[in-house]
């Protein structure tokens, strides 16, 4: 047993220290989108003059804290070693490329109860997903990070309610968009709460969930800055782009003749905006994954990963002013659920190809409405199988 756990990490180390190889050279060897690269520059120097708690008085920092965080402590490391960080280079990206390795860790860990090969498989499309590599090692950018704390949170709910609530507010702390898992979880542990007959769980979950953010509100609070954080990073950045799409190859990318940088502001009919239409779309897939959830027969790790998938491919497929890389969740998630249901692996597949294309494009502003509008199409497919599947599953009424 020892031996085979021993060759599982080695195979394991072998794959890792590829995708490491492989970012590191995709670094050095393509700028990226260098305009998200130059604000992560001057948020990091910034850092050094005025602190995490000066911040937010800076314009256009619209980040939540904890990838601030990061950024901070890097910038200091980068100071001493005398490392010189240039956009369009490798130093800018190395924080996301580590985040990313810790990340690959922690999905092999997740996945350690999926046998033979198809755990290596699922590990390695994970490990090697060209959307994801693309997001880090070529654009620049971190959304490894929600999704990995996101993913972990969901998978840690059965067993570990606390640290999943700490999990989900980790996450919520590194980007905005973690939010969408926030129904499953509650839904999951409401559900769990009802048919135990006790709170128990439920109250260590909040609890998880209030602990990260009373200490950042309690740090923030003490240097008179909150108020401006929360505004800042949480509250601003929800009307900062009010079009149908932000680049984003979703139903409102030309699929009913939308042009995507049409103003979301704008009536379809009496007094109903594209807007209104797209977070009511929302709603919908939210109930739908609530009736998933409070409808099986139990409440497992696959279900929740399900319900997790559906509504954050949810997020980037209804509603209006999205950005292309909030994709990236969704895959994530995708090549999760794979571990339990291979069908799924098609879907993960299918997200690899749109999300690849879509990072591309508008990172090379090659983004072409024809080739586009297929993404679309594919995208489309994805979203209504995962909605087929997942209420075929809803077949038991909820246990008395």
């Amino acid at each position: 047993m020892k031996s085979g756990r021993a060759w599982n990490w080695a195979g394991f180390w072998a794959l890792w220290s590829l995708s490491i190889a492989l970012q590191v050279v995709l670094a050095g060897r393509f700028r990226g989108f260098v305009g998200d690269q130059m604000i992560f520059d001057s948020w990091m120097r910034r850092l050094q003059q005025v602190g995490l708690a000066g911040i937010y008085e800076s314009p256009r920092v619209d980040y939540p804290p904890g990838y601030l965080m990061i950024l901070d402590l890097y910038g200091r490391i980068a100071n001493f070693f005398h490392i010189r960080v240039v956009p369009g280079g490798l130093w800018i990206k190395l924080p996301g490329i580590a985040i990313h390795a810790v990340a690959m860790i922690a999905f092999f860990l997740l996945a350690k109860d999926t046998p033979g090969k198809w755990r290596w498989f699922v590990v390695a499309l994970f490990c090697l997903n060209p959307g994801l590599l693309f997001d880090t090692a070529v654009w620049g950018q971190v959304d490894i990070l929600p999704g990995i704390l996101a993913l972990s949170a969901v998978m840690a709910l059965r067993k570990r309610a606390g640290i999943a609530g700490a999990l989900f507010s980790s996450a919520l702390l590194s980007k905005f968009q973690s939010i969408v898992v926030f129904p499953v979880l509650a839904v999951g542990e409401v559900r769990e709460a009802v048919t135990a007959g006790h709170f128990r769980r439920l109250g260590r979950f909040l609890a998880g969930v209030a602990v990260p953010l009373a200490a950042v509100a309690l740090f923030f609070a003490m240097h008179g800055s909150l108020s401006n954080m929360v505004e800042m990073a949480y509250m601003r950045p929800t009307a900062e782009y009010p079009f149908l799409s932000m680049n984003a190859l979703n139903i409102w990318f030309y699929l009913f003749g939308t042009p995507p940088r049409l103003p979301d502001s704008t009536v379809l009919f009496a007094g109903v905006t594209y807007k209104m239409l797209g977070m009511f779309l929302l709603f919908l897939a939210t109930v739908h994954v609530a009736l998933y959830l409070w409808r099986r027969r139990e409440i497992t790790v696959e279900a929740l990963l399900k319900a997790s998938t559906v509504l954050s491919f949810s997020f980037y497929m209804l509603p209006t002013e999205i950005h292309e890389r909030y994709i990236l969740m969704a895959l994530i998630f995708t090549i999760a659920v794979s571990l339990w249901d291979k069908r799924w692996a098609l879907l993960a597949a299918g997200l690899t190809i749109t999300s690849f294309y879509n990072l591309y494009a508008v990172c090379y502003r090659a983004l072409d409405p024809s080739l586009g509008l297929w993404m679309v199409y594919i995208n489309g497919g994805i979203f209504v199988a995962m909605l087929i599947m997942t209420k075929k599953e809803m077949v038991l009424p909820h246990p008395r």
